[in-house]
């Protein structure tokens, strides 16, 4: 079995438990986790906002996501 060489990502949650749906006018990604997408996120279009990560490269991905999401939340707690 060969294994992959990238693996696509949620920018949200980090997941890669990722989604399509073909259905209606513009294809789309969706994370089954969070369910980030990009016509719900306010995107027009198909626009893929799933990057392919090099799978030597998750764990920076996760670990960036993570970070990003603590500085998200302690704006909202700052704004609060």
């Amino acid at each position: 079995m060969i294994k992959p060489k990238s693996i696509k990502l949620c920018p949200k949650c980090g997941s890669a438990n990722i989604g399509f749906d073909s259905g209606g006018s513009s294809p789309w990604d969706y994370c089954k986790e969070c369910n980030f997408n990009n016509l719900r996120e306010g995107q027009k279009g198909f626009i893929s906002q799933f990057p392919e990560v090099k799978i030597s490269q998750v764990k920076k991905f996760l670990e960036m996501i993570k970070t990003k999401n603590k500085k998200s939340n302690s704006n909202r707690d700052d704004k609060g």
